[in-house]
């Protein structure tokens, strides 16, 4: 099994997109979407895991990620 580095990853997409993840809770959010993507990918067949793409439902305002945290935008 491969290994991601949450840390890692979200430095990368910090210096590949200036501006990107400011916030404590834009940090929460983003951790909480690489999650949810990790998990939906792992209960797919490892055949169709590589082309596969992971749709993660938008979140409206006010609403509660699964975490416990609170939408706000």
């Amino acid at each position: 099994m491969l290994g991601i580095s949450l840390f890692q990853l979200i430095l990368e997409l910090r210096q590949s997109r200036m501006g990107i993840i400011q916030t404590p809770d834009q940090l929460r959010f983003s951790y909480h979407a690489i999650v949810t993507a990790g998990k939906a990918m792992l209960q797919l067949p490892s055949d169709e895991r590589q082309s596969t793409k992971v749709q993660i439902p938008l979140l409206q305002s006010g609403q509660c990620l699964s975490n416990g945290f609170k939408v706000t935008l």
